[in-house]
């Protein structure tokens, strides 16, 4: 069975009453009646639609006071973090000594004016040595010792050909003076006639042949003699000995080993090596070259001061010794020699030193010096265009300062320009400082 269903019959859609549609429509629709300008609930809600557009821009305004008290207090992570500095002022006249100012500085090296490369006169084996590295050791002490076995034994033959002699000697006087006492009786007995005249001559020959006799003993004592002396020289030179008091500054050969004389050279250059060499501390100085253009600031007896570079912290009061009467050709300078003023057991040879030459102090009412500005010497750097300059802090802040500088005392140096009296400077050379960073104080002095 077919359905057709275009044949089914399908009402009219019946149109809704205008009424009933505007009902509808009316319950869509928003009431605003209750917001009204003055209405208390239309206000609340205007003033939560301000705050709500304020909040953003509040909220910029705290990050950026936030940044901006971070970028300031260096308290970022990506910042350069605060370095600690030590500083010091700037003082005037503080590093020039009471003698005067100083004119001139060089640099040099302590020697030993008193020095010498000890070895024995004679070529032999080293069988004793007594000294060390270090050691004191006065005038004439005995040092060391080359083998003389076959010396002692000649010496001990001459000590027994001289005690021979003189047996023979003292035999000789003996028979000397009985012979003597024979003559005499001889001659008493001649007188009397109860001798004859040959027994008489006969006696008197024996007599003086014994005073030959001893002569000759006498002269074989003196000869085993001198040759004692010979061998006792020998083997005296078979002894090393101290020349002078003072100090083993090197010990050269060991036990055991071929040593000969030393002639100022090396034992491949003719000479032999040294047993030791000595030196007197006392008379320890300092040798500097002094370039010849300034030669003439120095003159002999003008104090001075020495800083060793072991003992920086320390100025020793000197004077010139000798200005040596020759200049070096190749460096264009003249050597100067500086004597210490006061005795230190830890000056030793070879010390690097730093010799500051000082004007003579002025007279009583002369004229008073100019103002003087010093700094600690490792207050002074190299900025970044390679000139010397210094750091200075100001307002918490490093500022590089060029400078010139002047000569050096001990620790400090002059500035010439660029810093003035009771700056701050900052001590030493950290490599974290930068101009313009803000660094933390650790010792001002």
């Amino acid at each position: 069975m077919t359905l057709n269903i275009d044949r089914i019959p399908v009402a009219p859609a019946k149109p809704l009453p205008e009424k009933k549609l505007a009902e509808d429509l009316a319950r869509l629709r928003i009431d605003r009646g209750p917001l009204t300008a003055g209405s208390g609930e239309g206000q609340e809600l205007r003033r939560r639609r301000r705050r709500s557009r304020l909040l953003p821009w509040l909220v910029v305004a705290v990050l950026l006071g936030a940044a901006y008290l971070l970028l300031s207090t260096d308290l970022l992570p990506f910042r350069r973090p605060l370095v600690t500095v030590a500083l010091a002022r700037a003082s005037e006249n503080g590093g020039g000594p009471a003698a005067g100012a100083p004119v001139l500085s060089a640099s040099g090296y302590v020697v030993a004016r008193v020095r010498a490369a000890v070895a024995p006169e004679v070529t032999g084996r080293l069988v004793e040595l007594r000294a060390d590295v270090g050691d004191q050791v006065a005038k004439g002490a005995l040092i060391g010792r080359l083998a003389d076995e076959d010396l002692v034994a000649r010496a001990r033959e001459a000590e027994a050909a001289i005690a021979a002699a003189e047996a023979v000697l003292a035999e000789e006087k003996v028979r000397r003076d009985d012979l003597a006492r024979e003559a005499v009786r001889q001659r008493e007995l001649l007188a009397r006639g109860l001798t004859s005249q040959s027994r008489h001559d006969a006696v008197a020959t024996e007599a003086a042949a014994a005073e030959a006799r001893i002569a000759s003993a006498a002269a074989r004592l003196e000869t085993g003699r001198a040759s004692l002396n010979v061998v006792r020289a020998q083997i005296e030179k078979m002894r090393i000995r101290a020349p002078f008091d003072g100090t083993v500054l090197e010990k050269n050969a060991e036990l055991g080993e071929v040593v000969g004389p030393a002639f100022g050279g090396s034992a491949q250059s003719g000479g032999g090596v040294p047993v030791v060499t000595m030196a007197d501390l006392a008379s320890t100085e300092v040798e500097v070259d002094v370039n010849e253009t300034y030669i003439g600031r120095v003159t002999p007896g003008m104090p001075a001061t020495i800083t060793l570079d072991a003992y920086p912290d320390r100025n020793y009061p000197a004077e010139v010794r000798q200005i040596v009467p020759t200049a070096d050709r190749q460096k264009a300078t003249v050597q100067v020699k500086v004597a210490f003023r006061e005795r230190d057991a830890r000056v030793l040879p070879e010390m690097g030193a730093r010799v500051s030459f000082l004007s003579p102090a002025p007279a009583a009412g002369g004229v008073e010096r100019s103002v003087q500005v010093w700094i600690p010497r490792d207050a002074v750097r190299r900025d970044a265009k390679n000139e010397t300059a210094v750091y200075l802090l100001r307002e918490n802040r490093v500022v590089s300062t060029p400078v010139e500088v002047g000569p050096q005392v001990g620790g400090d140096v002059q500035i010439l320009s660029g810093v003035g009296p009771g700056e701050r400077v900052v001590v030493g050379n950290e490599p974290q400082v930068a101009p313009g960073q803000r660094v933390r104080v650790r010792q001002a002095s």
